[in-house]
């Protein structure tokens, strides 16, 4: 089991105020006091060159840094939740929710080797002896997951971090820290999110069983290639696709950037190819039986009936648990033999 310690701290907080309801890039919804600044890709797509840190709450930090921040929210791999009247200069006191490959529930022995090698782990990372308080593995609605608690003397801090199972093959990873006049209020936000996670990861477990083996029916499979597809030609029209990566399987997020797919697919932009139309007013026609593989992977090929050449499409898909998701598009237009 691999360890991704982030260094993150919190200082005491007043009193928090009412709750904000938040949906996460990752799909899971959450609720955390207003008195925090929730950076999910979306929040940062819209606040990115447009907000100020003064409109954000912190003005007294550093523009660069935040910027940077941001910069790395966008890509859809990690979220940040601030303190508004707390976060310092360096915005190192945060929360963070990001991905890692792994997604299979923790066994017994591996939690306990990797609570046997994280002080070491943790020490090289912070150049110093950290002390363990907790380590091992939890259970909540039938999720099993690993959940942790050091302390860094020499930063007094203390961090918490959770790695849940989320969909295949990935893990998702809390983290929070805190001074100790602050660690109970930290504390209680990481469960709240922790929380909202495995409800929401055991519902979609549940999904996914009762589905186990059977491939959706001929109008949803029409809809997956139609909304898939336009999703794709807008993004060739704007040149742009950061539309079509926003929903994008988790597992192929997390692998491919949107400066990736703007690359793969530069021939169709620099050609104006616009497939908006085709795809608007055609039925796709499916040229193999759509096929649902036991590692849970939906394959569709198939075309749309267009003269003089032909638009050919292969998808594959997987359920990770809030319905159908892209894992590879193999888009190409060709004469009609």
């Amino acid at each position: 089991m691999r360890k991704y310690v982030l260094t993150l701290l919190l200082l005491v907080m007043p009193a928090p105020g009412p709750a904000a309801e938040y949906q996460s890039t990752f799909g899971f919804p959450f609720e955390l006091s207003k008195d925090w600044l929730v950076l999910t890709s979306k929040e940062a797509a819209g606040k990115f060159g447009t907000e100020t840190l003064k409109s954000l709450g912190l003005e007294y930090g550093d523009q660069e840094n935040m910027k940077a921040v941001l910069e790395r929210v966008k890509t859809g791999k990690v979220e940040f939740y601030f303190d508004r009247k707390y976060s310092t200069k360096d915005f190192n006191k945060n929360i963070s929710v990001q991905l890692m490959e792994g997604g299979q529930q923790p066994t017994a022995k591996a939690a306990q080797d990797a609570c046997a090698s994280l002080p070491d782990e943790a020490a090289r990372l912070f150049g110093g002896p950290v002390k363990m308080k907790s380590c091992g593995i939890a259970e909540l609605q039938g999720i099993t997951y690993v959940a942790y608690e050091y302390e860094v003397p020499t930063l007094a801090t203390s961090v918490i971090q959770t790695e849940i199972p989320f969909t295949a093959g990935m893990s998702i990873i809390v983290v929070g820290g805190s001074n100790k006049a602050g660690l109970e209020h930290v504390r209680k936000a990481h469960e709240q999110i922790t929380r909202s996670i495995i409800k929401y990861t055991s519902a979609a477990q549940a999904r996914r069983a009762k589905a186990a083996g059977r491939v959706p029916g001929k109008d949803e499979l029409a809809a997956l290639v139609k909304n898939n597809l336009l999703r794709f030609s807008r993004s060739v029209n704007a040149s742009d696709f950061t539309e079509f990566h926003g929903h994008v399987s988790l597992l192929w997020k997390n692998e491919a950037t949107v400066e990736y797919f703007n690359s793969a697919f530069k021939a169709f932009m620099d050609n104006n190819v616009n497939l908006v139309p085709v795809v608007e007013k055609l039925t796709p026609v499916f040229d193999e039986k759509p096929s649902l593989s036991k590692e849970g992977v939906l394959s569709l090929k198939g075309h749309y009936p267009t003269r003089p050449s032909r638009v050919l499409f292969e998808l594959s898909f997987i359920d990770e648990g809030a319905g159908w998701k892209l894992v590879s598009t193999n888009v190409n237009i060709k004469p009609v033999q």
